[in-house]
């Protein structure tokens, strides 16, 4: 492990006991294919090695800062939607009540490689924020790739 990555993981390692992360369940490691560090290694994928709820414990941790884990089962970029969100549905297609919502608003989609809709659907990811909660589903606003690891 090179000098940067020790020193990235070890920032956010005490980041995340600072802003209070909680960890749960264990994952692989994965290096996404999007923003990274100098290390190789994305912010996100740094956390959810050292563990994460899966996407159907995140209601019950609204309001903590924490990676979250699932399957992209559909997304959707609503271009015509004031802010121009996208949805990215984990765990459950919308509309069910059960799943658990990564939202990239419009303003922030310039900085993904790739439309994040078709870039992460299919895919299992695990992503780090603020989990909140937004007329009752438990939901994390993204603003940069570096919170969302494959």
């Amino acid at each position: 492990m090179s000098r940067n990555t020790l020193l990235a993981v070890l920032a956010l390692i005490l980041i995340a006991g600072l802003a209070g992360v909680r960890t749960a369940c264990h994952s692989e490691e994965h290096t996404a294919p999007v923003a990274q560090n100098g290390g190789g290694q994305s912010a996100a994928a740094s956390l959810c090695n050292a563990g994460a709820f899966s996407w159907q414990e995140a209601r019950s941790h609204v309001g903590e800062r924490a990676a979250v884990k699932g399957p992209v089962v559909d997304s959707k970029y609503a271009s015509s939607t004031n802010g121009q969100p996208t949805f990215l549905n984990v765990g459950k297609p919308y509309p069910d009540p059960a799943r658990f919502t990564v939202l990239i608003w419009g303003e922030n989609r310039s900085s993904f490689p790739k439309a994040p809709e078709v870039a992460y659907r299919g895919m299992t990811i695990c992503v780090t924020g603020l989990i909140e909660e937004y007329q009752g589903l438990p939901e994390i606003v993204v603003d940069s790739p570096s919170q969302i690891s494959i």
